[in-house]
């Protein structure tokens, strides 16, 4: 592991950062302020940019750790923003390190003990409520549903507009939560509290606030480092370095390159994806830019352990055990769908938590597929047999196969680049392939002088329009061909009228 920083971090801060974010396959780490004799004229050994020991350690390293400082960021220093190129260059894992949420965890047990109080509140309320009085229950479950959709829809624009800071916004978890409850306790009265769902649903509206609290933590974190990794950076012509001598040599290794926007455009991807590598990179070349994929949501997280517990239980009473309504429905078929729904639930579950976190963030927006065929659900649109033949023969497996496959498979598919963008959210027709990638300084002889020079910049979140990208060299040449053309056209029109007048 290779671990890049800026120096103008505390060691506080820096060991909190790699120890939060530290990779589970990592079993060792180059820290430099570890390894070069810092007491000593290191001069000779930094001399040449591309064997200086940040070049060759980080040759050696399987992936790099970008530790982002309180005070600015750390592409505001040449070798950092040199670090970036090399490790971008050469298909280096590169993660962004995150500051652990101070008391996390209690927090979160906060709002599962909260929940949990308002459970047994709210069951205590509804058993006193006479046996005759369904009408008005059912009237009262329903306005307390609705309600929270309002409160659940408010939480999505905060988290939308990234306004997770916003006081307002754990108010508005800690009231969906108890109006969920209550509208669930009043469900289980006019069907029954001995039913398994019920207790399952009271578990999942725990876990369900939970991660919605767990979200609003981390992106506030998140929202930080951004700030962090952003602030002061310019460009590379704009950073600094301790020893100007120094910048001078990076800057004219990278001019003798002409490398000056592959450098820009690997800080670029890190400001906007907080990571990458080689899957994230290929993604990008073919749908663009998707924002940050180092976050995946723990809420979507909540809904599918409903999802994937509560059915397999549904098909076993339901069905197998006819314990709900008898169907008449063939034997072997009931026990296939059991079969088969239990090896999905188990499948998913084990992949996802053994993902590394940029497949993770593609197999929870996978999720959102499943939550459609909950929503037709709950609406009566579909139910019975048919409903979990779709999700058991459908549904399930579609959400395994992306999955498994990851957004790079995905996106090579002929409508996979829109696919990726949708479950990102983003615009599907704004899909682009970005047309070449940064070379690898130790190998220029492998570049196309006649590409570099007739390329042009290229900004991973521009949308592609659909027209061809023509070259600032075409432009030109085009431009003169015109006014050659104009040029020649005049002077015809001046000759055919002195010929005319001649006459």
């Amino acid at each position: 592991l290779f671990i890049t920083h800026g120096w103008a971090e505390g060691v506080f801060e820096f060991v909190d950062k790699v120890i939060s974010s530290w990779p589970m396959e990592a079993t060792g780490a180059y820290v430099c302020f570890l390894s070069n004799p810092q007491n000593l004229d290191i001069g000779g050994l930094i001399a040449s940019p591309q064997e200086s020991p940040f070049a060759k350690s980080l040759a050696s390293a399987k992936q790099m750790l970008v530790i982002p400082n309180l005070k600015g960021s750390i592409y505001t220093r040449i070798w950092c923003v040199y670090e970036a190129y090399l490790a971008y260059t050469w298909k280096k894992r590169i993660y962004t390190a995150q500051a652990p949420v101070p008391y996390f965890w209690l927090k979160i047990a906060r709002v599962i003990l909260f929940t949990a109080a308002v459970t047994g509140v709210a069951v205590l309320v509804v058993s006193q409520i006479p046996a005759q009085s369904n009408p008005p229950v059912q009237m009262t479950q329903n306005i307390l549903f609705y309600c929270a959709l309002v409160v659940l829809l408010s939480l999505r624009c905060f988290f939308k507009t990234k306004h997770h800071e916003w006081p307002i916004v754990p108010v508005c978890i800690y009231f969906v939560a108890t109006l969920g409850v209550f509208s669930r306790a009043m469900l289980s009265y006019r069907k029954s509290f001995k039913r398994s769902n019920s207790t399952s649903f009271f578990v999942f509206l725990a876990l369900f606030a939970a991660g919605v609290e767990a979200d609003r933590l981390l992106a506030v974190e998140g929202a930080k480092q951004r700030k962090q990794l952003k602030t002061g950076f310019a460009g590379i012509k704009e950073a600094q370095s301790a020893n100007p001598a120094d910048k001078e040599r990076i800057l004219a290794e990278i001019a003798d390159g002409g490398v000056e926007h592959e450098v820009n455009r690997a800080v670029d991807v890190l400001l906007e994806m907080n990571l990458s590598v080689p899957e994230t990179r290929e993604v990008m070349e073919n749908a663009g830019s998707l924002g940050d994929v180092s976050k995946w949501s723990r809420t979507m997280l909540a809904i599918s352990l409903l999802w994937w517990i509560t059915n397999p239980n549904q098909v076993w009473l339901g069905r197998v055990m006819e314990v709900y309504e008898p169907q008449e429905t063939p034997q072997t078929l009931r026990y296939a769908v059991f079969a088969l729904v239990v090896v999905e639930s188990i499948l998913f579950l084990g992949l996802f938590f053994r993902m590394p976190p940029e497949r993770k963030a593609f197999a929870e927006k996978t999720l959102w597929i499943i939550l459609l065929f909950s929503i037709l659900s709950f609406t009566k649109l579909w139910h019975g047999i048919e409903y979990e033949l779709g999700y058991t023969f459908v549904a399930n497996p579609l959400v395994l196969a992306l999955s498994i496959a990851g957004p790079a498979r995905v996106s090579r598919a002929p409508l996979g680049p829109r696919l990726v963008r949708i479950l990102f959210g983003r615009n599907p027709f704004a899909t682009r392939e970005v047309p070449r990638q940064a070379q690898d300084p130790k190998n220029p002889e492998e570049k196309d002088e006649k590409a570099k020079a007739e390329s042009i910049p290229v900004d991973p979140t521009e949308a592609y329009d659909g027209k061809p990208k023509v070259s600032q060299a075409e432009k030109v040449e085009k431009s003169l061909l015109v006014d050659g053309a104009l040029e020649a056209h005049v002077l015809e029109q001046m000759l055919e009228e002195y010929n005319t007048i001649a006459l």
